[in-house]
């Protein structure tokens, strides 16, 4: 399989940590992370298959299809064990890693993942996979966050233009068939997770507006979680620092 759109990134020599996008995001969608990281971590950010620079190399597919694609990227790369860090349908990607890869899992820290109960805000996934108005692009995307929380507007029109390539449009549709079953959206086995040897801790917004915090208790008890008061869906761009120092703490905790 060839391997994902990847950047390398942060401090070599530093524990490597692998940062997984959301859907209908790209890897630049982690710039804060980056800037938060870059002396703790040796950084490798991919696109998600259907996604930025691997929309063209690979079709587009769900999180399970999508986690066999990351394997094969690290593979690649020398297969040398990560921690990864995975937003939204990246925390799926992340969590589908931990259980059927281990070997390239050192811990993972999962945001406001897919996958964790059937509830999700699917109409408004719908309209962000389709929309390129940049004044519709930035109303949608004030559910993604936190009510009175600033939207990057670089961010939005990023996506807008992205967004008028019709192809980018229809591969996002493509994996919102994979991701979505109805109104609601497929999930992951909590037995398997529970049965994953990497550490999992999870981080998720208590107003969250599109996948529910609620999932929180759908957890096995081998994941530890965090609830974050006022915070919406986009974890590591509302909660930058403190999605850091977690994860400099699961990396300390592993050595």
């Amino acid at each position: 399989m060839k391997p994902l759109a990847h950047r390398r990134a942060g401090t070599a020599g530093k524990p490597p940590v692998l940062l997984i996008h959301g859907f209908g995001g790209r890897m630049e969608t982690w710039l804060n992370m980056e800037v938060a990281l870059e002396r703790d971590a040796a950084l490798l950010l991919v696109d998600l298959p259907g996604h930025g620079r691997s929309r063209d190399s690979h079709e587009p597919v769900g999180a399970g299809q999508a986690a066999k694609a990351v394997a094969a990227t690290l593979d690649h790369l020398g297969g040398e064990p990560v921690f990864v860090v995975g937003h939204s349908m990246g925390g799926a990607v992340g969590a589908v890693l931990a259980m059927t890869r281990p070997d390239l899992v050192r811990g993972a820290l999962l945001l406001a993942p897919g996958g964790m109960g059937p509830e999700v805000d699917a109409a408004a996934l719908r309209q962000y996979a389709r929309e390129y108005d940049l004044d519709e692009l930035a109303r949608v995307l004030r559910r993604f966050y936190a009510p009175g929380t600033r939207i990057p507007r670089g961010l939005v029109e990023e996506l807008a233009r992205e967004r008028e390539d019709p192809a980018t449009r229809r591969a996002h549709g493509e994996i919102l068939l994979s991701i979505l079953k109805g109104d609601n959206q497929h999930t992951l086995s909590m037995q398997r997770l529970g049965e994953a040897t990497p550490p999992i801790h999870v981080m998720w917004g208590d107003a969250d507006e599109i996948i529910p915090s609620a999932q929180l208790a759908n957890l096995p008890e081998n994941v530890t979680r965090e609830l974050l008061p006022g915070i919406g869906h986009m974890v590591h761009l509302e909660a930058t620092q403190a999605v850091a120092r977690k994860l400099r703490t699961l990396i300390a905790e592993a050595v």
